[in-house]
């Protein structure tokens, strides 16, 4: 083929070809590095880092708290008895603020971050009556990285009974 100017040169198709290949293995490189690194097991391997916090139900209610989920959809209903202490355990990924209750009837104890990220406190059914207990949680990310502007709200509608 004849290349613009009057001089042989190699056909289109292939005058672009190893930009092609090129732009390929930078894409494929960075496939690599974006990937986390495979797990590892056996012996010499480290035991994994993150703490969890014990199973959670659909409503971040941790199991055996004293507490009945009259609702799981959310915001979730909850029904305890006086003196009674529910557990909750808010996900890890989020920096979650301190929850708090819209009235006496449950008052919010015990708030802690757990090293494995999330947010764990206890919820006091102090006296007969409703209320909502609510958190806010943004989304934790690393420092110096781009980080989506995303907001969680979690709500527990708490009925207490004698």
């Amino acid at each position: 083929m004849t290349a613009p100017g009057g001089r042989d040169g190699p056909s289109r198709r292939h005058r672009y070809a190893p930009v092609g290949l090129a732009l390929a293995a930078v894409l494929t490189a960075g496939a690599a590095c974006a990937s986390p690194p495979p797990a590892r097991s056996g012996p010499g391997s480290a035991p994994p880092t993150s703490t969890t916090v014990a199973p959670v139900n659909a409503c971040s209610v941790v199991p055996g708290s004293g507490v009945t989920i009259a609702s799981p959809a959310e915001p979730c209903a909850l029904r305890t008895r006086v003196g009674a202490t529910v557990r909750i355990a808010l996900a890890a990924g989020f920096t979650w603020g301190d929850p708090h209750s819209d009235s006496a009837a449950v008052v919010v104890r015990d708030v802690a971050r757990p090293p494995g990220g999330g947010l764990t406190a206890a919820l006091y059914a102090a006296a007969v009556g409703r209320a909502t207990v609510s958190a806010t949680g943004t989304v934790a990310c690393a420092p110096g990285r781009a980080c989506p502007q995303l907001a969680r709200l979690w709500q527990a509608q708490v009925t207490v009974a004698p």
